[in-house]
């Protein structure tokens, strides 16, 4: 059976003290602005653990947390403790998912919001000692010289939180969050 944690045991990768943590806001939108380079205005909501809900026989997901902001660009932000086959494809399927209640009926295509999505990893996705990894859909033509980025308006980030090198301001400020977390509370 899974033994229960002292409060003074979570740490960020633990989802209790993760969703809590993102469920503020000026928390949560510091963490996009800075992981994202961007400058969200103000994110309309966030929801811990929001079920998208498929019809049978189709998979339903789970998000840790969902936001929006107030153009209506949509966020789903990870905590990822283990690394596990076929994550791209986990996040693959969790953007698609949310694509689905982007775009209103009769809306035009143009319309369809930015779609980000995070995960936060407990360990270095691709071993290559990166703070980051931006992954994004390209147009790839090399051997006839053409490469363009598709402009999508969909991204996915995985955020290596065991990163030892210099930080980006989003993983010096949970480094210091992990660091201070008992004076936060």
């Amino acid at each position: 059976s899974e033994s229960v944690k002292s409060f003074q045991d979570l740490t960020l990768a633990d989802n209790f003290l993760f969703c809590q943590v993102m469920m503020d806001k000026s928390i949560c939108t510091e963490f996009l602005n800075s992981l994202l380079g961007i400058r969200i205005a103000e994110l309309q909501y966030i929801i811990p653990e929001n079920s998208l809900d498929n019809p049978r026989p189709f998979r339903s997901f789970r998000l840790d947390i969902f936001a929006k902001d107030i153009q209506g660009n949509a966020y789903n932000i990870e905590m990822q403790k283990e690394k596990k086959q076929a994550l791209a494809k986990r996040l693959r399927s969790y953007s698609a998912a949310m694509d689905r209640d982007l775009l209103q009926r009769g809306a035009d295509y143009p319309d369809l919001p930015r779609n980000i999505v995070v995960m936060v990893c407990d360990f270095d996705m691709y071993g290559q000692g990166l703070a980051r990894y931006r992954v994004h859909r390209m147009v790839d033509e090399r051997d006839c010289g053409f490469l363009k980025d598709f402009q999508d308006g969909s991204e996915i980030f995985f955020l290596n939180a065991k990163f030892k090198g210099r930080y980006f301001p989003v993983e010096r400020n949970f480094a210091c969050f992990e660091a201070n977390r008992s004076s936060v509370w």
